[in-house]
């Protein structure tokens, strides 16, 4: 007598309900993964621009903190302490045409990467919005000094100058000058001032704008400083004309 062994298996309807069962398990881990990579993305993202906005707040808040200005209008240095600043304001014969200076002073606080951190030498400091060439109507923030030891006095005369790159892809750019009767005006020139018996620097300084990141995620930019009290005597720098 011959035994027939039975031969267990899966019908084709089986298969085919356990591969979509395993399609959704593979669907949904794909989606959580996505998620958790991109969030993973978007913190890293932040923390590193986080920490790049509050080193700018940082620099923004020493230089302004530690500027140097002049109470006399005789002083032959008047011209480097000076304090000007505004959008779209006229260029300088040496400032390229792909920059446009915001704001320009003295100052004691220096980035000179050759000596102390920050060292305390007297350095004309420009904060510069720079056209970014591969996003259009986007700008780097940045901040170039060069010392008061080897200012040229000749236009066109090269510059020992320091530069960084403060922030990229800025967008909306704005700043504002605050006086001390509580005026808001976005430019602002020290020299007019002083000889209108106004009070010839601000007494605060904000700088806005958003600052693009990857996928278009957005980031607010502001940028607050309060000026000191503090001038320059007549002649230390410069003898009287």
């Amino acid at each position: 007598m011959t035994r027939r062994c039975a031969q267990a298996g899966f019908t084709l309807v089986e298969v085919m309900i356990a591969l979509l069962i395993t399609g959704m398990i593979f669907m949904g881990s794909y989606a959580v993964l996505s998620r958790v990579t991109d969030t993973a993305a978007d913190v890293e993202e932040r923390l590193q621009l986080s920490q790049q906005l509050r080193i700018s707040a940082w620099l923004f808040k020493n230089d302004l903190g530690s500027v140097l200005y002049s109470d006399s209008n005789r002083n032959a240095a008047t011209t480097f302490l000076s304090f000007v600043g505004g959008r779209n304001r006229p260029k300088d014969m040496d400032t390229p045409s792909d920059e446009d200076v915001v704001m320009a002073f003295a100052s004691a606080s220096s980035l000179d990467f050759r000596d102390s951190f920050p060292s305390m030498a007297i350095v004309r400091v420009e904060y510069v919005l720079r056209d970014d060439p591969e996003h259009t109507g986007e700008y780097t923030l940045c901040r170039r000094e060069w010392p008061y030891a080897e200012m040229p006095w000749r236009a066109g005369k090269d510059r020992p100058v320091t530069d960084v790159e403060i922030v990229r892809r800025v967008t909306d750019p704005a700043i504002m000058f605050f006086s001390s009767t509580g005026e808001a005006t976005a430019t602002w020139e020290n020299r007019s001032r002083m000889l209108s018996g106004e009070w010839q620097i601000p007494v605060q300084v904000r700088l806005t704008g958003q600052v693009h990141g990857k996928e278009n995620r957005v980031f607010p930019l502001e940028l607050v400083a309060n000026l000191p009290v503090r001038a320059i005597p007549p002649g230390p720098l410069g003898g009287q004309k």
